[in-house]
């Protein structure tokens, strides 16, 4: 996958109170957890589906390309993180459950800098309609300030 949308639509803020990364992520489609895996009925094995390989190859190379981490020091001093995507979608636009296609992406995002999902404490997620070739994400990634004690 192209990189170029993704490096040249990089910014970031690492002033204090005010940190996040947003970028604009292209890919063929975005996937389902619904149809994540498969099975080999004769050995019992467990496998990803192509289409799922194929998305996860996308986004990491695009977060290869941007890497984060190196620019946002940050992220993996931070304990909790908000993430908000904009899924653009180009076909089916009801047909595709929007939490369905947030959880891989999120997997794709938390793995690529570094920290276990369970830390994302807030997720705000949107769809829009776009036809054409490719599906886009826009998103944002950052240090939450929710008092995630207050019902202490």
């Amino acid at each position: 996958m192209d990189t170029i949308l993704s490096q040249s639509s990089f910014r970031y803020s690492n002033e204090p109170f005010n940190q996040w990364f947003e970028v604009i992520y292209k890919v063929t489609e975005f996937t389902s957890v619904n149809n994540l895996h498969g099975i080999n009925t004769q050995t019992k094995v467990i496998y990803d589906q192509p289409w799922v390989t194929k998305f996860k190859q996308e986004m990491a190379e695009q977060l290869v390309a941007i890497d984060p981490v190196s620019k946002c020091d940050w992220i993996t001093n931070g304990k909790i993180y908000y993430l908000a995507n904009t899924f653009i979608i180009k076909h089916h636009f009801f047909n595709r459950d929007l939490d369905n296609m947030q959880k891989i992406t999120q997997d794709c995002i938390s793995d690529a800098v570094h920290i276990n999902d369970s830390h994302i404490v807030e997720n705000h997620n949107y769809k829009a309609y776009r036809p054409g070739d490719y599906e886009y994400l826009i998103s944002k990634f950052g240090i939450s300030n929710y008092n995630y004690n207050k019902y202490r």
